[in-house]
């Protein structure tokens, strides 16, 4: 019996979602020290290497339009090598 797909065509970013330029996002001052260099570069790799989009990070707003990474600093520095420009992120819930 031949098997059927779905394609869904989804929106490149959903009304939970929305894109952030790199330059307006920011890393908390209290960042722990470190990050696993495997992780940015498999991130990183796969970023450039597709147009595909990681999980978003998650963020908060500090000021107009600049956010502060809450979840995903290794997400959004891998974006930052791999040359996006644009990260997709989600508002944290208060």
């Amino acid at each position: 019996m031949p098997q059927a797909y779905v394609y869904l065509d989804l929106p490149a970013a959903t009304p939970a979602t929305f894109r952030v330029r790199v330059e307006n996002l920011r890393l908390p001052a209290n960042v722990p020290a470190g990050m696993n260099p495997l992780v940015l570069l498999s991130l990183a790799y796969r970023l450039r290497s597709s147009t595909e989009d990681v999980e978003p990070i998650t963020v908060r707003a500090t000021s107009d339009n600049v956010f502060q990474v809450v979840d995903g600093r290794h997400r959004f520095v891998a974006h930052v090598i791999a040359g996006r420009s644009e990260v997709l992120c989600r508002v944290a819930p208060d």
